[in-house]
Order: C-alpha cells, then sequence, then structure tokens
C-alpha cells in the first residue's frame, strides 16, 4: 500500500474543507490523515484503500459541512454522520440515537472551531 498517495489524495481534495478557515482546515486534515493507517491496516489491494479513503473524504466533507454552522445541524445528520464514519471503519457499533439530540443542543451556540473540535471528538469516542 502507497499510503502517501492516500495521504496526498486527502490534501490535494479541496472541497474537504471549503467552509473552514486555514487553521481549522488544517485541523480537520490532520485528523484526516491520522485515520489512514487504521483505514489500511488489513486491506490487501490498492483499490480496496482507495475506496476507504474515498469514503473517510465523504466523512470529512460531512464534518466540513456540519461544523460550519453548528447552529442548523440536525440531530439525524450528526447520527447519521456518525453511522457513516462507523461504517468506514468496519464497525458494528450501534449508534445510540440519543446522542444526536444531546450533539445538537450542545453544538448550537458553538463557534466553528469548537464544533468541528466537538464533532472529530465524538466521532472518536
Amino acid at each position: 500500500m502507497n499510503r502517501q498517495l492516500l495521504v496526498d489524495r486527502i490534501l490535494e481534495t479541496e472541497n474537504l474543507t471549503s467552509n473552514l478557515d486555514d487553521k481549522d482546515a488544517d485541523v480537520l486534515l490532520k485528523w484526516g490523515i491520522a485515520q489512514v493507517d487504521g483505514l489500511i491496516k488489513n486491506v490487501v489491494t490498492e483499490e480496496v484503500a482507495g475506496n476507504k479513503v474515498n469514503q473517510l473524504m465523504m466523512v470529512m466533507r460531512e464534518v466540513n459541512e456540519l461544523a460550519a454552522d453548528p447552529a442548523s445541524v440536525t440531530a439525524s445528520a450528526i447520527i447519521d454522520l456518525k453511522k457513516q464514519y462507523l461504517q468506514v471503519l468496519g464497525s458494528h457499533e450501534k449508534v445510540n440515537n440519543n446522542e444526536g439530540n444531546a450533539m445538537t443542543r450542545r453544538m448550537a451556540n458553538m463557534a466553528l472551531h469548537d464544533s468541528l473540535a466537538y464533532i472529530l471528538t465524538w466521532l472518536n469516542e
């Protein structure tokens, strides 16, 4: 597996961070890159690895959208994000739907930077 090619794909995809300033974009990109090793750990082909990274980038795009406007985040959107992320990881963990309501209440008055950090931390729990 050529890890660097996968990392470069993330770094070269502009719409992953289009709603973020440089500092927050860097946070999201570093988070995404940190996921790569775990995603490709047991992957045998470049094609499967590429597909996993494409799925990760879909999650990153959604994080970009949700973090940019935390007051408008819906419980279903945040739950869908977590489900999508768990699918990328190959996890069969169930998502607690009550978490979505709690997340939206907490995020309602957050600044973009704080909502981004909050979402990324929550995804990794």
